[in-house]
């Protein structure tokens, strides 16, 4: 499978690295060793020694030195091989390792692995990540054994979520949609009303909690190359989303291999006003329960049973739930065609 190189992966959530730290992380099939310097700044590099491709992160730092797990070598966090253990000591030139952009913004770390000048400005818009609001934020990361755009198109279509997360996330009713699409550059959007239905579950604990039918929004916005921000909610019959309530969720992707996908998950709510932390664990437990009991296992059987070459080039019978995965697939195929 062929990745777009030229623009901004998530590597990290910028509170899991530390500069004790030594993270290994797969990103487009390219290992990448994530740590920060002595003052705070965030780095990436190759996570390959050049001298037996020993993963580094099995290694130890010492300041602002990594030595090597296998044969002691040290390196800077420049890449340059600064100590060689080994007689005579000699460093050859070739004893070097590659280093990459990285970005710390909205919380996240973003490493760029392409052949063009980074471009920060390309970086999507996460500010509401960022604290000092007073509302109430957590971050997380997991993987899923299925490909990036199996996941894409599982966040880009909702419709999924009257079936395979009935009463959690949705309901069938839900299903019968006012559905819109808006693309503005390389940003699509897809909007999703649903009138006077039942309110699942994970939104009836965010609401009022008494079961009763409510009008139910989605809007799902996404930037290349896996990048979404979802903002959903409910509110009573007939009222405004101002009279509602909802949260903002987190979903960012990025590959690590054909088969495999590294999940970022963030969510923005109104705290309420008793016993938050035990809420906000229940809200987490739920969206997990959804992603890896759920999805994970619907998409792994389809991965399973066809294989990563067949989906991702056998043609499916599309509906009008579908033209925002289509929008999403045509700004990527786009981009990929633009590549050096």
């Amino acid at each position: 499978m062929k990745f777009v190189k030229n623009i901004w992966y998530a590597a990290a959530w910028a509170s899991e690295i530390t500069p004790e730290t030594l993270i290994y992380r797969k990103i487009i099939q390219e290992p990448i060793l994530l740590t920060r310097r002595q003052d705070g700044t965030a780095i990436a590099m190759s996570n390959v020694c050049p001298h037996r491709f020993a993963p580094l992160h099995l290694g130890c730092k010492e300041g602002d030195k990594i030595r090597c797990g296998y044969h002691g070598l040290e390196f800077d966090t420049n890449g340059k091989c600064v100590g060689n253990p080994n007689a005579p000591g000699n460093i050859p030139a070739a004893m070097q390792i590659p280093t990459y952009p990285l970005v710390e913004k909205h919380t996240m770390l973003w490493v760029w692995l392409g052949d063009k000048p980074a471009d920060e400005s390309l970086i999507p818009d996460y500010s509401i990540m960022e604290e000092g609001d007073g509302l109430s934020r957590d971050r997380g990361h997991f993987t899923m054994d299925v490909n990036v755009e199996l996941v894409a198109n599982n966040l880009m279509d909702l419709s999924h979520a009257s079936f395979l997360h009935d009463g959690l996330l949705a309901t069938p009713e839900h299903a019968d949609s006012e559905i819109k699409v808006i693309q503005e550059g390389n940003t699509v959007t897809c909007e999703r009303w649903a009138r006077n239905v039942p309110v699942p579950k994970v939104f009836d604990l965010i609401f009022r909690r008494d079961g009763k039918n409510v009008d139910f929004w989605t809007r799902m916005r996404w930037d290349p190359a896996g990048c979404f921000l979802l903002d959903v909610g409910c509110h009573a019959v007939g009222e405004t989303r101002e009279q509602g309530a909802g949260y903002i969720g987190i979903h960012i992707l990025t590959p690590e291999s054909d088969s495999r996908t590294h999940y970022h998950v963030g969510i923005v709510r109104k705290p309420v006003e008793e016993a938050d932390e035990e809420f906000q664990a229940e809200i987490k437990q739920l969206r997990l329960h959804a992603f890896k009991n759920q999805d994970e296992p619907m998409m792994m059987a389809m991965q399973e049973m066809l294989g990563v070459d067949e989906l991702l080039t056998r043609k499916p019978v599309l509906f009008n739930v579908d033209a925002g995965p289509m929008r999403m697939k045509r700004v990527l195929d786009e981009l990929l065609e633009a590549e050096p």
